[in-house]
């Protein structure tokens, strides 16, 4: 039976009391990664030098334990009857040549000025995140930034009110209410909601690299504010263009169509050598007409961007191009 007890993450002989080092002493699992989308080496190590070493014990493919699973219902909960929930494997998807990830093992791909200009409570695109930051009690979302920051004590994945062992909530139902930042109060924690969501405009401090132009409607000019707010009433989260949070390396319902070098080229999985910035569309965002999965495009010479989809009750969104107008990332991967 899978199950955790308190010395699967402790070690009670090793503990300096008062000094924050609940994982003294307790072995874990280090790594060596391959090539993006590639299982790492795995070598137990006496004692844990990153936590992320002490989370893979369980959620990699180190363990003996199945990682994939079929979700059965009900359909009104997190995803569709059917969904594979195959994403167990966190080790694969925080492999740092993957082309997109939260920084956990190291920093992320996306070094944008506009990316680290929205970073709260002392994070930076050289940051590097733990698990508990995103996974910990519910009190630990009183402060922005790294849950260390949080005055609360005791810290850690023990409970939380917010599944799955969240510090704050994520929306993730398929038949969500309309939006609001409580959806996706999780990701505020650290993304700035103004300059991500709340300011329209570039001149007004928007920071956002899903930006459409100041020559469209103005109503377009911020994507994230257009799609969450303006587009509310459609129940669009987060999560329906960031389906898997940890990496899109194992997205399963999403295409990806680039051109690096002049030769346009498309993939079930995120190319080598493109930045994709956690794009990956949840189960219940449909392809357009024609296509088999939902797409991304990216021009890697230009930066520009464009989706091509159909998402819940909207029509097709045929490849509209959007790309900010300063602070984007580089070309390089």
């Amino acid at each position: 039976n899978r199950h955790a007890e308190c010395l699967d993450c402790h070690n009670m002989e090793t503990i300096i009391q008062g000094q924050r080092q609940a994982l003294r002493g307790i072995w874990g699992i280090a790594v060596a990664n391959g090539v993006a989308g590639s299982a790492p080496t795995y070598t137990k190590t006496s004692a844990v030098t990153y936590q992320y070493q002490l989370c893979f014990k369980c959620h990699s493919s180190y363990t003996t334990q199945p990682t994939n699973t079929t979700y059965s219902g009900p359909a009104i909960y997190e995803y569709p009857v059917g969904t594979d929930l195959g994403q167990g494997n966190k080790a694969l998807a925080f492999n740092t040549n993957n082309s997109a990830f939260h920084p956990v093992e190291g920093p992320g791909r996306n070094q944008s000025a506009n990316l680290n200009a929205q970073l709260l409570g002392g994070l930076t695109t050289s940051s590097v995140i733990k698990c508990t930051d995103c996974h910990n009690s519910d009190d630990t979302s009183d402060t922005p930034g790294p849950a260390r920051n949080s005055s609360f004590k005791p810290q850690g994945p023990h409970g939380s009110n917010d599944r799955p062992l969240l510090r704050n909530n994520y929306e993730m139902a398929i038949d969500g209410t309309p939006w609001n930042v409580g959806n996706g109060a999780i990701c505020f924690n650290c993304h700035d909601y103004n300059k991500l969501v709340g300011f329209l405009k570039f001149s007004d401090g928007a920071r956002t690299n899903f930006y459409q132009g100041d020559d469209i409607p103005m109503w377009r000019y911020n994507l994230h504010r257009y799609h969450l707010i303006n587009y509310g009433s459609y129940k669009i989260t987060c999560r329906n263009c960031h389906y898997n949070v940890h990496s899109n390396q194992t997205a399963d319902n999403t295409q990806y169509k680039t051109n690096k070098g002049g030769t346009w080229i498309v993939t079930n999985t995120p190319p080598d050598g493109v930045k994709t910035h956690l794009v990956n569309f949840s189960p219940d965002v449909l392809p357009q007409t024609g296509m088999s999965k939902p797409q991304w495009e990216i021009n890697v010479n230009n930066r520009v961007r464009s989706c091509s989809l159909k998402c819940h009750t909207i029509g097709n969104m045929s490849g509209s191009a959007y790309r900010p107008p300063t602070g984007d990332d580089s070309p390089t991967y």
